[in-house]
């Protein structure tokens, strides 16, 4: 199915300014130059949502999946209010070296490697596991399937079944007291 870059630049765009932003403030706040901002804005087409997407969609207050709604043909969908202080502020980090993401990569099971290094990254959430960024993350990444003939119908139960995943994922995470 094809992306609509154009249609998820005049979403963000109108998003920007109902918010009363321009486009450096969006920028700045998103961790972004201005030049990225733009890029969104006109619709430059990626092979997949990249980071500065989804920092965008998170300062205008989009769920993490509303990207990809967009993207799909939907609307966006508004975030509530996070669970942690910091989910809501957006951190560039910066790009690891290879040996880092070598350590990292024999740190996990041939299952999770294979399954983060083959097919596209259709999105990815890290959720806080408390007040303060040192107190740990937990990393969701969702990969497209091979599926060249699913409907905008699947697609749109996929992406339903993402929102559901990291809300549940955040609803269970912010739990104080869990039961087991």
């Amino acid at each position: 199915m094809e992306q609509d870059w154009g249609r998820l630049g005049r979403a963000v765009r109108e998003a920007r300014e109902a918010a009363g932003l321009s486009q450096v403030e969006l920028a700045e706040s998103a961790g972004l130059s201005r030049s990225a901002v733009q890029s969104i804005e006109r619709g430059r087409a990626f092979g997949s949502p990249q980071l500065s997407h989804r920092s965008v969609a998170q300062v205008l207050g989009w769920t993490p999946d509303s990207v990809a709604l967009v993207l799909a043909g939907g609307e966006p969908a508004r975030s509530a209010p996070s669970a942690t202080a910091y989910q809501s502020t957006v951190s560039v980090v910066p790009s690891p070296d290879a040996e880092s993401v070598d350590e990292l990569l024999d740190d996990l099971t041939a299952r999770v490697r294979a399954a983060l290094l083959g097919g596209s990254v259709a999105d990815a959430d890290a959720i806080g596991l408390g007040e303060e960024p040192d107190d740990g993350e937990v990393v969701l990444i969702w990969k497209r399937g091979q599926r060249p003939d699913a409907t905008p119908e699947q697609l749109r139960a996929d992406l339903k079944k993402w929102a559901r995943l990291q809300r549940v994922a955040r609803e269970i995470l912010a739990d104080d007291n869990p039961s087991t």
